[in-house]
């Protein structure tokens, strides 16, 4: 045990099992707000792709399906939705997502998942409104299929 200005502060691997599994349930939906990815299966040949080089940041979310027909990793590029909102495209095999709450109106709801050569995955929901998806259709559905993005 370590102490912090007289607070007894425990490491995690003192904390029992049920404990430490309690945790990770409850965090991981914050840190994936919006679409909780259940686990998309990303190929060797889709995670070992060179970066794109010939692209324009940031790019519009209407062009992704078309770059990933280049097979290429988008990682580190600017997104931009149709609201003007946008998203750093994470590393391969990362899915995320981030809420937006203005003081008054509806929330915006966004999420992002790179698969990689098969391409980038992006959605926004703007309230209880529907869930509008980009990317390579096969993507999509990969990622539809694996989450609870409601």
């Amino acid at each position: 045990m370590q102490s912090l200005q007289g607070v007894a502060i425990k490491s995690p691997s003192q904390f029992p099992k049920s404990i430490r599994t309690a945790a990770i349930i409850v965090a991981a939906p914050l840190i994936l707000v919006g679409c909780a990815n259940q686990g998309v299966v990303i190929s060797e040949r889709d995670h070992d792709v060179q970066r794109c080089t010939d692209v324009a940041s940031p790019i519009d979310v209407g062009d992704l399906a078309h770059i990933a027909r280049d097979r290429c990793n988008l990682a580190d590029e600017m997104v931009q939705f149709p609201d003007g909102f946008q998203l750093e495209i994470p590393k391969i095999g990362i899915s995320g997502g981030t809420t937006t709450a203005p003081n008054s109106g509806p929330k915006d709801d966004y999420t992002f998942t790179n698969l990689g050569g098969a391409g980038v995955v992006v959605s926004h929901k703007h309230g209880s409104g529907k869930r509008h998806w980009w990317g390579p259709s096969t993507a999509v559905e990969k990622v539809k299929s694996s989450c609870n993005c409601g």
